[in-house]
This record gives C-alpha cells, sequence and structure tokens, in this order.
C-alpha cells in the first residue's frame, strides 16, 4: 500500500531530507563524546527542516503552511551555524561543509519561492 500525505512530492521536502541524510552520514564520524552535543543538535535542525514542511502540509490555512516553511528556514540557519562550528572543530572538512553549505543556499531559495507561492 502506498499512501501519500502530500510532503513527499514538494522538491523543497526532497532536497531537505538528502541534506538530512547527507548530515547523517557525515555526523557518523563526529567524536563519541558529542554524541548528546553537536551531533544531536546538528541532526535535530536537519530533521527539523523536513518535519516543518510535513506538519506545514496538514495545515489548513495558508498563514499556517508558511509559518511553517519559516521555521524550517529557521531551522535551516541554525544547521549552517551548527556546521560551521563544527569546521571550527574539525569535526567535519572545509570542503564537506562547502557542499552542504551550497546545497542549503539553494534550498533557502526554495523555501523562500514555496513561502510565496503558498501566500500567492
Amino acid at each position: 500500500m502506498n499512501i501519500e500525505f502530500g510532503y513527499e512530492r514538494l522538491n523543497v521536502w526532497q532536497d531537505a531530507k538528502a541534506i538530512t541524510l547527507h548530515i547523517y552520514t557525515i555526523t557518523k564520524g563526529f567524536p563519541s563524546d558529542e554524541k548528546f552535543g553537536l551531533t544531536s543538535q546538528i541532526r535535530r535542525a536537519a530533521v527539523s527542516v523536513c518535519s516543518n514542511l510535513d506538519e506545514g502540509c496538514t495545515r489548513t490555512t495558508k498563514k499556517e503552511q508558511a509559518r511553517f516553511v519559516e521555521i524550517a528556514f529557521g531551522s535551516l540557519v541554525e544547521l549552517i551555524s551548527q556546521l560551521e562550528l563544527a569546521v571550527a572543530l574539525d569535526y567535519i572538512n572545509y570542503t564537506d561543509f562547502e557542499n552542504l553549505k551550497y546545497q542549503s543556499i539553494i534550498l533557502k531559495r526554495k523555501l523562500s519561492s514555496y513561502r510565496k507561492s503558498i501566500l500567492a
């Protein structure tokens, strides 16, 4: 049985999912003492982007839907900030960071466009 909830068809959600999967791969290499620290924070921020897009799809008003896109945007900014800390701590290399930052910039633009389309 293949049940869809709507968010799965969103390109913006698919991009957020790809970033989240990449985050999980990269953070596997973080020090074990960061398991409940930066590793957890980074993963939660990435998951939050997807989760807020999901939840926004369930809302009945455009204003509510747009609000969840805004929250997803905030989580994306939080993610990039935390990745900058991970680079400074030598937990990830600069190339991986730049790749994720580039993907996040594209996602940021898509989130903005998606929000505008909801409110149009």
